[in-house]
């Protein structure tokens, strides 16, 4: 059976059908590379012991810093981040696991990391100005 056809066989609502599956396929992809866009420009800022570090959620890496307690090591792996170990007594940080969003406090070590988009740090706010 030649395409021509098996053409000749459709019937207008085939169709729409087709275009309909098309036209999902086509905005279910935008939707996925825009998650995946979105991941890219999230940020993640830790303070700790008076500094400031700031980490790409995009790239995975460990990074070790010093808190009030000791050290903390913060871990980026797919998009989110962790605070993987702390000195400090009771690890409620390290048990909240990886977030994407939001923000991890370690109280006893003075260590703060808290999940932004880039463009949301770019924009000051009303205490800021």
């Amino acid at each position: 059976m030649s395409s021509f056809e098996i053409a000749k066989k459709l019937k207008p609502f085939d169709f729409v059908i087709v275009a309909l599956v098309l036209a999902a396929s086509f905005f279910s992809f935008r939707l996925c590379t825009k998650k995946a866009l979105l991941a890219k420009d999230k940020i993640a800022f830790v303070r700790a012991s008076e500094k400031e570090y700031v980490f790409p959620l995009s790239k995975d890496a460990i990074y070790r810093v010093q808190g009030e307690k000791g050290e903390a090591t913060i871990e980026v792996k797919g998009g989110k981040v962790r605070i993987a170990s702390s000195s400090c007594p009771n690890k409620t940080c390290v048990k909240c696991g990886f977030v994407d969003s939001g923000k991890i406090i370690c109280l006893p070590n003075k260590v703060f990391v808290s999940v932004e988009n880039d463009e949301q740090k770019k924009v000051l706010d009303a205490v800021s100005q």
